[in-house]
């Protein structure tokens, strides 16, 4: 690795460092959790190829150890730990090579599936944290390949390997624009999952088979999207349908979703210890059946304000979560973020608490 390093400096990478704190309410007592993160990105074209590398150190301080009951109704279980560890890894490496019509990608790499901002129902690889959205997200290794078969039309393939090719994951969808007015693709995936086993609480694997869906567009000036799956084991479906709308000032937008998930509750009492740990742990979605996200953002000048929401309608808990950023120039910017929860105990976002989130990021 350390040779891999000298050489990915010697190219003169460009990147960022960045340092994120949070304090936060467990149990009634304030804690503290931070962490330094460098990010260097190495890219190059040559001819019809390019390659893209970005590497990461992150280094953890402060409260690093939990205990994931801590963050759970009370059960009677044992103590189930997790810990942030520092590290040294590749967040996406892959290289790229255009072979008209076909373009070949290999390595960690950015799935991109879907259209939703909040939740990505049809990106079943990679979990967005519901507190930053919009936050770059880890790679995923796998094999693509991109087929033009006409105009406006082209087919993604994808296969994701494992330890045996059984246990493989592997599908594609066919993208399309009809008339530059809507955007859609229709898709299948085979794909390894993961869950809590329900009585002993240790994760175990399973295939799903589910259809995926989703477009994008626009009309009178409002923006529409969506995304879906169905699963063809369990017969259940998820669905996501947005609109997003920038006012006439052009600084001030909003984005509201709609999340409907089969896989999920219509009673927080039927919560049980597994479906906590499968939501702790990035396994599933949401513990409740319909979820609303909502966002609204404001341009003024250097600063940016946001406030954002997001309400299982189901056990009526909400995570609220106003936030400020600010460029000091192009290269440096500050966000504060805050958020607190709010329901009745044993409710999907009560046991989250209060905390404050401060991130500064500085690119070179």
């Amino acid at each position: 690795m350390s040779i891999l390093l000298f050489l990915i400096l010697a190219i003169k990478p460009e990147g960022f460092f960045e340092y994120q704190g949070e304090i936060f309410n467990l149990k009634g007592e304030y804690k503290f959790v931070g962490y330094s993160k460098l990010n260097l990105t190495s890219r190059q074209r040559i001819s019809s190829s390019y390659f893209r590398t970005d590497l990461v150190y992150i280094s953890y301080h402060g409260k690093t150890q939990y205990d994931l009951t801590d963050f759970m109704p009370e059960y009677a279980l044992l103590s189930i730990p997790f810990t942030y560890k520092s590290r040294l890894y590749f967040r996406n490496a892959f290289l790229r090579v255009r072979i008209s019509p076909l373009t070949l990608q290999f390595g960690r790499q950015q799935i991109g599936w879907g259209t939703g901002y909040a939740f990505n129902p049809t990106n079943v690889f990679q979990k967005k944290s519901i507190l930053d959205p919009s936050y770059e997200l880890d790679g995923v290794d796998a094999l693509r390949m991109f087929l033009d078969i006409a105009d406006f039309f082209d087919v993604d393939l994808l296969y994701i390997p494992e330890n045996s090719v059984d246990s493989s994951s592997y599908g594609g969808r066919l993208r399309g624009n009809v008339k530059g007015f809507l955007d859609f693709s229709l898709g299948y995936l085979d794909y390894l999952s993961t869950y809590m086993d329900p009585v002993i609480f240790l994760p175990f694997r399973k295939k799903n088979k589910i259809f995926t869906l989703d477009f994008s567009t626009e009309f009178l000036g409002i923006g529409v999207h969506g995304e879906g799956t169905y699963n063809l084991k369990t017969k259940k479906k998820i669905g996501l349908l947005g609109i997003d709308y920038t006012f006439n000032d052009g600084v001030t937008s909003c984005l509201l979703e709609y999340l409907r998930n089969e896989e999920g509750k219509d009673n927080f009492r039927d919560y049980n210890p597994a479906d906590w740990l499968d939501y702790l742990s990035g396994y599933t979605l949401t513990m409740g059946q319909n979820e609303i996200f909502f966002n609204l953002e404001r341009i003024h000048e250097l600063f940016t304000f946001k406030i954002s929401s997001i309400i299982n309608i189901n056990d009526k808990s909400t995570i609220v979560m106003p936030a400020i950023s600010y460029s000091f120039n192009d290269y440096t910017s500050l966000q504060i973020t805050s958020y607190v929860g709010l329901g009745r105990d044993g409710t999907e976002y009560s046991n989250i608490n209060d905390g404050v989130i401060f991130r500064i990021r500085v690119g070179f």
